[in-house]
């Protein structure tokens, strides 16, 4: 969660890359987020989008 907050707009190789976790296990912690509003996928299309924090999230912090 925190490498998504401080580099928003970035994808999943870029946060593998950052933290060394493996894709999968950024994949898992990513659909747990989005299915709890916590981030949102921004763009036209998955090569170019990336991973924002939530307007909800970001309401509360």
């Amino acid at each position: 969660m925190e490498a998504i907050a401080n580099n928003e707009g970035k994808r999943v190789p870029d946060y593998v890359n950052l933290t060394g976790i493996s894709g999968s296990t950024i994949d898992k912690y990513i659909t747990k987020f989005r299915k709890a509003q916590i981030i949102a996928f921004s763009g036209k299309a998955t090569k170019i989008g990336g991973y924002y924090i939530s307007e909800e999230l970001r309401n509360v912090l």
